[in-house]
């Protein structure tokens, strides 16, 4: 049996990635990295408009040669943005995180996996929406933001966990800061 990669694989692999190394560090680190993550989307959102509006529009400089699109050039640097920043925010920022942990060897289990993947689930988002070229913060939500630029796209059309993600975008984001919120000692 031949398996074609496909982007509901190259996705359900990065999850149980993300999932099984949340298992392995443990729910404060994850609790960090979730932390970490959306402080990488706001960054990376922030930076890339700057890059955007500065490098992009400059029309002395073709930064674009050898990519299909500006789309797409300014789509890869998103998510090499992403990477930076999650990597930068998760490692090198001063602060800690502790957790109450359950004193069965199944709920700490549990939690384990329900922190991996609520972790997977932002940042399997954020480099859906990266991908596509949108963007979270400006025009998010509503309007020309991230939503309508994914659903838009051939990955919205072609993949159906990419579409289970737009469509639960919303709570793919709050419940994880809300469960932060009510977790944290």
């Amino acid at each position: 049996m031949l398996l074609a990669p496909t982007w509901d694989l190259v996705y359900i692999a990065l999850g149980l990635t993300i999932v099984v190394y949340s298992c392995i560090i443990g729910r404060s680190w994850t609790a960090k990295i979730m932390l970490a993550t959306y402080a990488a989307i706001l960054a990376t959102d922030a930076f890339g408009l700057f890059f955007e509006n500065i490098l992009m529009n400059a029309q002395y400089i073709d930064l674009s040669r050898g990519m299909a699109s500006r789309e797409i050039f300014l789509a890869f640097w998103k998510l090499g943005f992403f990477a930076l920043f999650l990597i930068i925010f998760g490692r090198k920022v001063g602060y800690s995180l502790e957790l109450n942990e359950p004193s069965s060897y199944t709920m700490r289990l549990g939690s384990r996996l329900l922190y991996g993947i609520m972790s997977a689930a932002l940042i399997a988002t954020a480099i859906m929406v990266y991908t596509t070229g949108a963007s979270f913060i400006f025009g998010a939500f509503g309007g020309a933001g991230f939503l309508s630029q994914v659903m838009s796209s051939d990955l919205y059309r072609d993949t159906r966990l990419v579409s289970v993600i737009y469509e639960n975008a919303r709570w793919i984001f709050l419940i994880p800061v809300t469960v932060l919120i009510f977790r944290v000692k």
